[in-house]
């Protein structure tokens, strides 16, 4: 979520800053996402790195593709979209994954 500073009419200023949301998807239809997985954690969640890439902590174990479910489920959630539009492009079997995400 992209984060910028307006007053009551629009105008970026820095005298009396409200915060607004740019929605990131209001020019793409998809986007690609690198991830890394943390898999067994204590909570689930998906954290944006300083170098846009995301960790995504899930509390299920990396078998069965249990865990690679439950990054979908997050990912969907966090974006606000269905999990049918989630999809794992590569890094199936590794904590590094490229995923793909629609509108």
């Amino acid at each position: 979520m992209i984060l910028l500073t307006a007053d009551l009419h629009g105008n970026n200023t820095d005298l009396n800053p409200r915060p607004i949301c740019v929605n990131p998807w209001l020019n793409f239809l998809s986007m690609k996402i690198s991830i890394t997985v943390k898999p067994n954690a204590k909570t689930n969640e998906v954290i944006q790195q300083d170098d846009g890439t995301f960790l995504v902590k899930v509390n299920a174990p990396p078998h069965d593709g249990k865990a690679n479910e439950k990054v979908i489920e997050l990912l969907a959630k966090h974006f606000s979209t269905a999990k049918r539009n989630v999809n794992i492009i590569s890094g199936m079997t590794s904590k590094k994954k490229i995923v793909e995400i629609e509108k």
